[in-house]
């Protein structure tokens, strides 16, 4: 007959999942923090001020590109190309552009720009992507850099470190027996659903290997 020796306890066969998880995931940042420090050293990290003959070549050429339209008399693309300085130095994988559309009448008319500020979303030369203004940042001039990542996130640009689950796999407090039961169930149903995110995480990025490159 098996005895307790021959069983994990559910709990520990999670956090093992959990921590393998996790380790491949570090191990996937980490070639692509690698990959960034190429692309920083072959000219990569800024945000480049182009002219219109230069769009196409350079949006069909690179994987993944961000384009902003702006004037220079709007306060807002100002603020916009501030975030995107500071995208460009920490993703020099991704190509960031920006464009006086004084000078590029055509591309705003192809790609209908009617609204500035304006960031385009480009993969592999084709538009997947807009924000319009700053809508999607909370219409406020203050907004927080993390809400243009968030958005480059859903766009499949980067891939955000999930400070979440740290929260979620923190000991809980079982000093008391009452709670204790209640407690231990809710931390293992956390921790599976974060299991389950963490490989749809894994899968994603294992699909699309190159995906800041």
């Amino acid at each position: 007959m098996a005895d307790s020796s021959d069983f994990k306890e559910g709990a520990g066969v999670i956090d093992d999942e959990l921590l393998s998880i996790r380790q491949r995931r570090l191990e996937f940042l980490k070639k692509k923090r690698e990959e960034n420090l190429r692309a920083l050293a072959e000219g990569g990290g800024v945000l480049k001020d182009i002219l219109e003959s230069e769009f196409f070549p350079i949006v069909t050429s690179k994987k993944w590109v961000i384009a902003s339209f702006y004037h220079h008399q709007f306060s807002r693309c100002s603020i916009l190309h501030d975030h995107l300085t500071k995208l460009a130095a920490k993703y020099p994988a991704i190509t960031f552009l920006k464009m006086d559309v004084e000078k590029c009448p055509f591309l705003v008319t192809k790609l209908k720009i009617r609204i500035l500020p304006v960031m385009l979303f480009f993969k592999n030369g084709i538009n997947t992507g807009r924000c319009v203004g700053f809508e999607e940042f909370g219409n406020k001039d203050d907004f927080p850099t993390i809400l243009i990542e968030e958005k480059m996130e859903k766009e499949g640009m980067i891939v955000l470190d999930e400070s979440a689950v740290e929260a979620a796999t923190a000991p809980k407090d079982t000093s008391s027996k009452t709670l204790g039961s209640s407690l231990h169930s809710t931390t293992l149903s956390s921790k599976q659903s974060e299991i389950q995110k963490m490989r749809e995480k894994i899968m994603q990025e294992e699909d699309d290997d190159d995906i800041f490159g």
